[in-house]
């Protein structure tokens, strides 16, 4: 009966406390790629990779009053560096004329190792963030993978009196893990408009388009044991607070997503991502950040072959939670072939022209992003009765009353998106966007008619005036500003 509000399975934990003698400890693991094996009997030896982990730590437990009062310390540090990514750039350069040429092993269909993009292009895209806009997307290759944590626990025990111990724990959890970017594209306007991902051996991501999954956690806890009657009846007081903060963050700062594509790979005539750089389409402001405040009180009674025991709990949970894909936006822009990139790039117009993009934002006066939250909380009531009947045999009968109620669903709205209007359908005659509802939006930024698209390579700029050349009748060549 005391145990309630969660799925899975329930973990009680003990904690290390000080005594009155002082103690102390030091540690520490080691381990990396020379220390496990790589060849089994009857087959080639398996690649060695890079890998290092090193985790170490240290207490010490103390009296500060003997007998009375103690102290327990422990903090513990764990670094883990694994291989960063494996493919290999195809070996191209670039002539006198400035046309890509193979220079060594390329790509051909990935599983030598070898992928699509060519050091020579990814270190020209590399450059010209960093020139023109002061973002460094990072490295493609070369770098590692680093997961860093840093735990801590501090606990204070006081014997006040042979009926009554009171103690009090802090402890502390900051880790992250990183991830490569997500191959999704849901949110544009043609999310299909490569044929291979992001992760593909058509592809090399940056550095920095990959994110890390911050895992904060921190708690507060105080226990008071008291014992009546000669150990016959005790009751417990317990009162803990615990906070889990996990943002997402991202290296080399905030830029928008972008996937440069090229329409033809080896004469295959089909679209795929080049490379990607940017913010993370779903790391822009993605939280999740609870608060958890529980006061529990548990009075028992020993009588006989009855161990009874009633309590009462109030929890109280504050949840925040935010999600803003392409927050940062995101775009894609496509090229012919990698030439046409790599001349884009050296031409300074290779942001000239997405071929879609999309950005999200909170739909407010200011844009800013929304953090929907709701406050949760509950009453609980229980009693239970340990019967030893024999030594063999143990009943436990029990009851629990649990009272939820949620403070805050009454604010938990939105009117702006209550108010908004879209066109009436038949399962929908009002026109009213409602819970479970999705609706799909086109922003018109301009409208014209009687439009000659015309490609951007036709076009010449002479004096900072762009002009194009028409053929007229009797295959005359008129020189025309538009």
């Amino acid at each position: 009966m005391r145990q309630s509000g969660f799925t899975g399975g329930g973990i009680n934990a003990t904690t290390k406390s000080g005594t009155n003698e002082v103690t102390g400890t030091v540690y520490g693991y080691f381990r990396n790629q020379d220390m496990q094996g790589y060849r089994v009997a009857g087959y080639e030896p398996l690649a060695k990779t890079d890998y290092h982990y090193f985790m170490y730590g240290a207490s010490i437990g103390a009296p500060i009053v003997r007998d009375r009062l103690f102290l327990f310390l422990n903090v513990e540090a764990d670094r883990s560096i694994s291989p960063g990514p494996t493919p290999r750039l195809s070996e191209r350069t670039v002539d006198a004329d400035g046309k890509i040429v193979d220079s060594g092993k390329v790509f051909t269909d990935g599983n030598d190792g070898y992928c699509y993009p060519s050091a020579v292009v990814m270190d020209a895209i590399q450059g010209y963030l960093r020139d023109n806009y002061n973002y460094d997307p990072g490295n493609c290759t070369g770098y590692s993978y680093r997961t860093p944590s840093l735990k801590f626990l501090a606990r204070l025990d006081w014997n006040i009196n042979s009926n009554h111990k009171f103690n009090i724990r802090y402890n502390m959890v900051d880790s992250k893990y990183g991830s490569a970017p997500s191959t999704s594209r849901t949110g544009l306007p043609d999310s299909s408009f490569s044929s291979s991902s992001a992760t593909s051996m058509y592809a090399l991501h940056f550095e920095g388009a990959r994110y890390f999954q911050e895992q904060n956690f921190s708690s507060i806890a105080a226990e008071l044991n008291s014992r009546f009657r000669d150990g016959a009846l005790s009751n417990t007081l317990r009162v803990s607070y615990s906070h889990q903060y996990e943002p997402r963050s991202v290296t080399g700062g905030y830029f928008p997503s972008v996937d440069l594509v090229v329409n033809d790979v080896n004469g295959d005539g089909k679209n795929h991502i080049y490379t990607t750089f940017g913010t993370e389409i779903f790391s822009y402001g993605n939280l999740r950040d609870v608060s958890t405040a529980i006061v529990t009180d548990e009075l028992s009674y020993s009588a006989g072959i009855h161990n009874i025991l009633g309590g009462l709990q109030f929890e109280y949970d504050n949840t925040k939670n935010g999600f803003q894909r392409m927050g940062a936006g995101a775009y894609v822009f496509e090229f012919a072939d990698e030439q046409a990139l790599y001349d884009a790039v050296k031409n300074g117009t290779l942001f000239d022209n997405p071929s879609q993009f999309a950005i999200t934002h909170g739909n407010n006066p200011g844009f800013s992003q929304e953090y929907p939250g709701f406050t949760f909380g509950q009453l609980s009531l229980y009693m239970q009765d340990n019967i030893n009947l024999s030594d063999r045999l143990k009943l436990t009968a029990g009851l629990r009353f649990e009272l939820p109620f949620y403070p805050s669903l009454e604010e938990n709205r939105n009117e702006r998106v209550e108010q908004a209007s879209f066109a009436p359908t038949v399962n929908n005659p009002e026109g009213k966007l409602r819970i479970g509802m999705m609706t799909q939006c086109t922003i018109l930024v301009a409208n014209a008619e009687n439009v000659l698209l015309v490609p951007s390579i036709a076009i010449s700029n002479s004096g900072g005036k762009h002009y194009i050349r028409i053929l007229k009748n009797k295959d005359e060549v008129e020189r025309r500003e538009i």
